[in-house]
């Protein structure tokens, strides 16, 4: 029942051409079905999470509480959830996982307050060379890329739409200094020096541009998309 999830964060972004970032690494505790249930259903306008939510018609907040197991569906009917809404949620959820509530949400988890209420990530801080990074960025662009069977061709396409599609939210000059920056769409990896002389600016202006554009690709809604892209 249990899923964990990594993602990484920069922390510091004061980069020179041979300097080194400070990166966190988050480990997240999710709930392993419902969590492989919103990643089938992930769409380009919504994110898995979201999917899973209007699909079982449950608020954000409240299946976000399910996945990361700060909270449980409840059994019996309330006020807000009617013997009929709770029946639907059943079927919902067996059609989706192959699994019953209680076997979702045995008593052993319902009845653990603390283990409810405990946070459920780690964080771990450590050094990473920014070529390293950069590598990364490009060895996951041809992860995504250039795969040798049809199938996972498909698989490719899709995340790249996705990463296509959360790139929208950026400027055209935002996603050429990403693109540039991080060897995407078959450039390679530039310096700010390098992008700032092919876009007439200073190395100083493509950071603020890239850093601007990684505060966009931050929110939620588009960071969501891309971490499930490149999952």
């Amino acid at each position: 029942m249990k899923h964990e999830s990594r993602s990484m964060k920069i922390i510091e972004s004061d980069w020179a051409d041979n300097d080194s970032v400070d990166i966190t690494g988050v480990t997240r505790l999710k709930h392993a079905e419902l969590w492989d249930a919103a990643k089938k259903l992930r769409t380009l306008q919504y994110g898995g999470q979201s999917a899973l939510g209007r699909r079982l018609g449950v608020g954000a907040s409240e299946i976000g509480a399910w996945i990361n197991l700060k909270g449980c569906p409840p059994r019996k009917p309330t006020k807000a959830w009617t013997e009929e809404r709770l029946r639907k949620l059943e079927c919902d959820l067996m059609e989706l996982t192959g699994k019953t509530l209680e076997e979702l949400f045995p008593d052993s988890l319902r009845k653990n307050a603390e283990f409810l209420a405990a946070p459920k990530t780690c964080e771990r801080r450590f050094c990473l060379q920014q070529l390293a990074l950069a590598n990364y960025a490009l060895a996951t662009t041809e992860r995504l890329l250039s795969a040798s069977m049809p199938s996972r061709q498909s698989e490719k396409a899709d995340a790249f739409g996705m990463i296509q599609e959360a790139m929208k939210c950026l400027s055209l000059r935002e996603r050429q200094v990403i693109e540039m920056r991080y060897g995407m769409n078959g450039s390679s990896v530039m310096t700010y020096k390098e992008i700032g002389e092919s876009l007439g600016v200073t190395g100083g202006r493509v950071q603020q541009i890239e850093n601007q554009a990684t505060w966009k690709l931050r929110r939620p809604q588009v960071a969501e998309r891309l971490a499930l892209a490149i999952d």
